[in-house]
């Protein structure tokens, strides 16, 4: 999943790192964000305001292009609670819609999202021959999304076959990764969202790479934890002796104070090699983006 770039911070919502309360004895000019409530991470409350606020508004990375190569090719997906389809068009260009017929609320595709085995590629989910077809009443949807027959739909009622196309969600790439947002009539460009990573790994050749290896992880905890371990290093140095035979500067004050954009020094080379700034602090972004309206 990709969620984006922290916003500069003001003042108020921040700690100096010389706050007795979060540790630190050496002044910092990074600010430390205070910990989370622990409803933040437990409480069924707190993530209906996430899924509302967080994954029904910003891009969701869901797959790789090249899992779906030929039109008719499809990925049925999972994105915080709703089922969705991005299917390969006619014209090459990539759909996205909520997996459900416009008549009586069928799921189009009732099969479960596709699961590679582990140390396989990620692969389609299946492909629709020439036409989507809700297997209740048979509605034809084309590729693109228009509805293209209905059984017994009498336009003479007022009910108009051009009014029922499936119902859209936001689809972009970047990279070859397949991203989709759920409000597309209030999303802003996928580029937004990704701030300067594309600057930053321009050199990467991300679109004409191919997944060759794929690892599942079931972490049994919230994913704000997730996030928050990832983008700190404190724990390097204990946890991984081997990153930080490569890089001793992640042993050195968690790796804090780097020249992300300039380089991190490598210990094998010497070679300062351009790094992605993985600086995102997960609590003030949930903040900000839980603050009242």
């Amino acid at each position: 999943m990709t969620i984006g770039y922290k916003s500069a911070a003001s003042a108020s919502d921040t700690t100096p790192a010389t706050d007795p309360d979060v540790g630190g004895d050496t002044p910092d000019d990074t600010p430390m964000e205070r910990t989370l409530p622990g409803d933040a991470y437990l409480s069924a409350d707190a993530w209906r305001r996430e899924r509302e606020r967080i994954f029904t508004r910003e891009w969701f990375c869901v797959g790789r292009e090249e899992s779906l190569p030929d039109r008719g090719d499809y990925l049925r997906v999972d994105v915080a609670g709703e089922s969705i389809l991005a299917v390969r068009d006619r014209d090459g260009s990539l759909k996205g819609f909520y997996n459900v017929c416009r008549h009586r609320g069928a799921r189009l595709v009732a099969d479960p999202p596709a699961e590679a085995a582990d140390g396989e590629p990620p692969c389609r989910s299946g492909r629709f021959r020439g036409a989507i077809v809700c297997p209740y009443h048979a509605w034809t949807y084309a590729l693109s999304g228009e509805l293209r027959q209905a059984r017994f739909l009498d336009e003479r009622h007022g009910v108009r076959r051009d009014e029922l196309s499936l119902h859209e969600v936001g689809v972009a790439t970047w990279g070859g990764f397949v991203f989709v947002n759920l409000s597309p009539a209030q999303a802003g460009p996928l580029e937004d969202q990704l701030g300067p990573a594309p600057q930053n790994l321009r050199r990467y050749p991300l679109d004409r790479l191919r997944t060759a290896r794929r690892i599942t992880y079931d972490a049994a905890a919230n994913g704000k934890v997730v996030a928050e371990n990832y983008n700190e290093c404190s724990h390097c140095g204990p946890v991984h002796p081997e990153l930080c035979e490569l890089v001793p500067a992640f042993r050195e004050d968690g790796g804090a104070g780097l020249d992300w954009e300039g380089g991190v020094p490598h210990r094998a080379s010497g070679y300062y090699a351009p790094m992605e700034d993985h600086s995102l602090d997960i609590r003030r972004y949930v903040r900000e983006r839980l603050a009242d309206d």
